[in-house]
Formats: C-alpha cells, sequence, structure tokens
C-alpha cells in the first residue's frame, strides 16, 4: 500500500485528495471537479496559501498573514468579477482550485452574503426555520440558496485539507438551516461560538456567529456584549407603519458592518499559531485513516445516497467548462 509521503508527491496529489474526500462522504459531483481540476496540468500547484478569505471584503484577515509574509489569497467579486464569483462557472472553479492549493493546516475565513439570510429580510425572502430556503420564485432567494449549496462543497475541500475554516454569520442568520448545511453538521463535526464584532473594534455591535470543524473556533468567543464602549451605531432603523406595526429597514451601516475589524483578523491569526501544529497533525491522521479504508484504490465508489446530483448547487455548467 503506497505511504503517505508517495501520496503526497506531485503525482500522487490527485488520488490522494480524491481518496480523502471520500472519506469524509463527500459527494460524488464534488469528487468530479476535483478530478477535472486536479488532472489538469496547465494548472500548477503548490500548496502554500496559508490564508484564504471568501467574500473578502477588504481582507482583514488575510491582511494580518500577508503582513507576516505568508502566501494569501483574496477571493473577492468586487477584486475580480470574473474569477471570483462564486455563482459563475468560472468563478466556482477557481475558488475550489483556490482551496486544493491551500497548505494543510492553513487557515481559511468566509463570510456567504447574508443579506436574504438574516431576520430584517424575511418578511421579502419568505425564509423562515422551518422553510429555510425561502420563497424560490424570486431569482435572488435562489442565488441565495445555490450560492450555500456551493460553499458547503467548499468546506468539505478545506476539511479534507486540514485547514482550520472559519465561516461567519450574523447571529440572526437562518443559512445553517439550509439543508446542505444540516447535511454538512451531520456528516462532521462543526462547532459554534456566539461573539460580537463590536468587541473587536467593529463601529456596530454585529452579534456574530462563527461556525468551523475545529472546536477551537470557541476561543474567540465568549465576551460579554459591550456595545456602548465600541458601537454607538445600529444597523438598522426602526419605524412604526400606519397599522401600528413596528418595521425595521436595514440603513447605510448594515453594509459597512459586513467588513472585519482589524483586531478580528489578529484573534484569527492568534488561534492558528497557537494551534497549527495541531491542525497539521488533524491533516496527516485523516491521511492514515483513509489509507487504512483502502480507498486510494477507487475513490468514487460511493454509496449510492452519496451520488446525488446536487441539483441545487447548479454545477453542470461547471463540469462542461473544465471539460473544455
Amino acid at each position: 500500500m503506497p505511504t503517505r509521503e508517495e501520496k503526497n508527491s506531485i503525482g500522487g496529489l490527485l488520488g490522494m485528495q480524491l481518496a480523502m474526500l471520500a472519506f469524509l462522504n463527500s459527494p460524488i459531483i464534488i469528487l468530479s471537479i476535483v478530478f477535472l481540476i486536479l488532472a489538469n496540468r496547465r494548472i500548477k500547484f503548490d500548496c502554500n496559501l496559508r490564508c484564504v478569505e471568501y467574500f473578502a471584503g477588504v481582507g482583514a484577515v488575510c491582511g494580518v498573514f500577508e503582513n507576516s509574509g505568508y502566501d494569501v489569497y483574496k477571493y473577492e467579486i468586487l477584486r475580480e468579477p470574473k474569477h471570483n464569483d462564486i455563482l459563475s462557472d468560472v468563478g466556482f472553479a477557481e475558488a475550489v482550485r483556490v482551496a486544493l492549493n491551500m497548505a494543510p493546516g492553513g487557515c481559511c475565513v468566509m463570510g456567504p452574503v447574508c443579506s436574504s439570510w438574516v431576520h430584517w429580510c424575511m418578511g421579502t425572502s419568505g425564509r423562515r426555520k422551518w422553510r429555510p430556503l425561502g420563497d424560490q420564485s424570486k431569482p435572488w432567494v435562489q442565488k441565495a440558496n445555490t450560492m450555500v449549496s456551493r460553499v458547503m462543497l467548499l468546506v468539505r475541500i478545506l476539511q479534507s485539507r486540514g485547514v482550520f475554516w472559519v465561516l461567519e454569520q450574523p447571529a440572526s442568520s437562518l443559512m445553517v438551516h439550509h439543508p446542505r448545511f444540516q447535511e454538512l453538521i451531520n456528516d462532521m463535526d462543526v462547532h459554534s461560538v456566539r461573539m460580537y464584532m463590536g468587541n473587536f473594534g467593529a463601529e456596530t455591535e454585529k452579534a456574530t456567529i462563527l461556525y468551523s470543524g475545529s472546536p477551537e473556533v470557541k476561543k474567540i468567543g465568549g465576551q460579554k456584549r459591550r456595545p456602548h464602549l465600541h458601537c454607538p451605531n445600529k444597523l438598522v432603523d426602526e419605524s412604526v407603519d400606519a397599522t401600528g406595526a413596528t418595521k425595521a429597514t436595514g440603513n447605510s451601516r448594515l453594509k459597512m458592518s459586513q467588513a472585519y475589524p482589524r483586531a478580528f483578523g489578529f484573534a484569527i491569526r492568534k488561534i492558528w499559531d497557537e494551534h497549527k501544529r495541531i491542525f497539521i497533525k488533524r491533516h496527516r491522521k485523516l491521511q492514515d485513516q483513509t489509507l487504512d479504508a483502502g480507498l486510494e484504490v477507487n475513490a468514487f465508489d460511493q454509496p449510492s445516497n452519496r451520488k446525488e446530483h446536487w441539483a441545487d448547487a447548479k454545477l453542470d455548467n461547471v463540469i462542461k467548462y473544465l471539460q473544455q
């Protein structure tokens, strides 16, 4: 049976990566996409990215790593509209390529667009805990659902790379109730912690939930709410309509609150610095478990329930793009 070192050679990266994804019960569709990307000899991999931010905004977390000389990637549609649009064929392929190019035990922070998932938007999105996909007759709701399905596939790749991944959402977001998010929670240990961006210098309080495959994420939470110390601003304006009902409308500070304060980036970096050896050890353990399971023989030999097409992620055109 091949050793870990043999599997980690350039020629063995493809087989080992597919095997680890299979070991994590990943669906066939993402194995197919990973295969097409890793088998493309025009794409070079050095697996040296130490930090990646998806939906990066100002790149506060990557900036902290970059200042220390680490290789980083800021995936942000405003910076690169063509290649950093996770809903486009090219953009999702690039997102997967970046995840595969991460160093084992690296750090990744992602904040998928939350606008249709927070409680202020429930009236128009139609989302509820018991109906998380909302009013799917609305294109913008459909797109948000597709985005989450694709992000959940990315998370599985990150987990297979031993990455300390952190997914951030406002505390009121219903995203965790998305069926694919729930499926992820059923397939692996997902840890969560409540924290306040205002405690890290944000201009708004912004109660936030962080999700991660690593329990170390909890070290960033647990602070007491301190709204008057840092954040005099509110994200919504309240009004009373003609019927006497109170309505909340997002104001100009709502968009501003999406940018992470620099202190949050330092907090993430501190956790990574203190535990990076643990993250690497977990990745090696996953490799050993995968080798012991013998999945490198045929990573595509999956249980029937893993052969689902994931139509909700709309990946047919991604496959066609990669086959060109």
